[in-house]
């Protein structure tokens, strides 16, 4: 079905009865788009059919070359690895913008993983009242073409690779339309939120510095005004409810361990009190 004689490949597979056989499709071929336009992932490997997925039985498939590197980790204080970390980001979104026509006509709004979820329930009126606030700031934001398009929505550390010093990115499968702020939002807020990468700094402190050196990256790349740029503080917050809520509605009991709920009434504790 999927032939490479030079190549490793990676052969990833999904139920049909959980998985939407067309959004696989977008997945590879956004992943084709971005290749082209030279940001480093994984190429889609298409079937003797010509086929960027296939079927098998009960199963979907989809084929990308191996790529071997090492894992995105250790910034504490390194500037430049940041910086090329945002121009990453800042590439992908440019694109975005230059396919605005073909990206936008994907099903994907922005609270596509949100709207099919009954986050709130069982949860205290303080932090439903924080959501619904949240939820009605995002619907009165604008969505013009300069703001709004198609992002990763997942580009954090761990979708990230260093192969022969550039950085190659993973993970398509949380394709949305969205704000490019939120998207930027994301890996600040994992890469802050995590202890080990501040070096025993404390997140606020480390935010201040990840972030403009983030940024500073990101703009090498495309345009961000400074009045969208104020989004990000905004996004940030948003992001820490949105994890909170998720993986209270996801997480069985069984997977409720001490540290987990402990990390949980963590995050609580900061969106309750706004840090």
């Amino acid at each position: 079905m999927f032939l490479s004689r030079q190549n490793d490949i990676v052969l990833k597979f999904f139920k049909k009865d959980s998985e939407d056989v067309d959004a696989l499709r977008r997945q590879a071929h956004v992943m084709e788009i971005v290749r082209e336009e030279g940001v480093r992932t994984p190429k889609p490997i298409r079937s003797m059919n010509g086929m960027t997925v296939e079927t098998v039985e009960h199963l979907y498939v989809m084929a990308t070359e191996f790529v071997l590197g090492e894992p995105l980790e250790g910034f504490e204080q390194k500037p430049l690895q940041i910086q090329q970390f945002g121009r990453v980001l800042g590439r992908l979104h440019e694109i975005a913008k230059r396919h605005t026509k073909v990206f936008q006509s994907y099903p994907l709004a922005w609270d596509h993983d949100i709207s099919h979820r009954q986050f709130t329930i069982g949860i205290d009126q303080e932090i439903q009242q924080k959501w619904q606030s949240y939820m009605e700031k995002l619907q009165n934001l604008p969505k013009d073409a300069t703001v709004y398009g198609l992002v990763h929505h997942d580009l954090h550390h761990e979708n990230v690779l260093i192969c022969d010093g550039g950085m190659t990115v993973l993970d398509f499968g949380d394709l949305r339309l969205s704000w490019f702020a939120y998207d930027v939002a994301i890996p600040i807020y994992h890469a802050t939120e995590q202890g080990q990468f501040r070096g025993g700094i404390d997140a606020s402190t480390y935010r201040q510095f990840f972030k403009p050196h983030f940024i500073k990256g990101y703009r090498m790349e495309t345009h961000m005004s400074e009045d969208v740029e104020q989004w990000i503080d905004f996004f940030l917050s948003y992001r820490r409810i949105y994890s909170y809520l998720y993986f209270y509605d996801v997480l069985t009991p069984e997977q409720l361990t001490p540290s987990t709920k402990q990390a949980l009434a963590k995050m609580k504790e900061n969106i309750l009190n706004q840090e």
